[in-house]
């Protein structure tokens, strides 16, 4: 007796998607969930964000000679911050960077907030070079992350640390901020 193929398989057509078997749907989820921690950690690995930081720290915690130097470098860079930051001196290694360029940088205390921004990164360049037994790619990477967040808080992008930005909402009368928040809603909406 022939085997015949029951009517409705016979008839269902050829492009339904078939149903996933729990081998697939286990890989699904894992991969969801992967993106979404890479999503996360901005791209980066969590692995690799979290092996940096442990060669980093570690060699750090093993390295009281150089803790200790870097602590030297950084106390210089906040004193002579302070010196070029104060009323009179004149923010001379602001002017180099292009952040800082506006010649309304240079007046108090304005000047103070970028000598203390980049003295604050230049310290911690120093914090992430030179560590012996240190992977230099975990250094870089270490570096990289840290400036992010250096840049994210950087007083040019804060309206009261920021004179250009002050200046132009005098000179508007507000009016560059409302087109920020309608730019920063639209952003929202567009990612959400």
């Amino acid at each position: 007796m022939a085997e015949r193929t029951p009517t409705a398989i016979a008839n269902m057509p050829e492009g339904r998607p078939r149903r996933p078997d729990a081998e697939e749907r286990v890989n699904d989820l894992d991969h969801a969930i992967q993106a979404g921690i890479v999503e996360a950690c901005g791209g980066f690995s969590p692995v690799s964000l979290g092996r940096a930081w442990l060669d980093w720290s570690v060699h750090m915690m093993v390295s009281p000679g150089r803790r200790m130097e870097i602590v030297g470098r950084a106390f210089a860079e906040a004193t002579r911050a302070l010196r070029l930051g104060a009323p009179g001196g004149g923010s001379p290694s602001a002017a180099q960077d292009k952040r800082f360029r506006d010649d309304a940088w240079r007046q108090w205390p304005f000047s103070l907030y970028a000598e203390n921004f980049l003295a604050f990164e230049r310290s911690w360049d120093e914090a992430t070079q030179r560590l012996h037994g240190a992977d230099p790619h975990d250094l870089a990477l270490v570096n990289f992350l840290g400036r992010q967040a250096l840049d994210a808080i950087a007083p040019t992008n804060f309206l009261a640390t920021n004179p250009v930005a002050l200046a132009q909402t005098m000179e508007e009368r507000g009016a560059n901020l409302a087109r920020g928040v309608r730019n920063f809603w639209r952003d929202f909406e567009r990612a959400g």
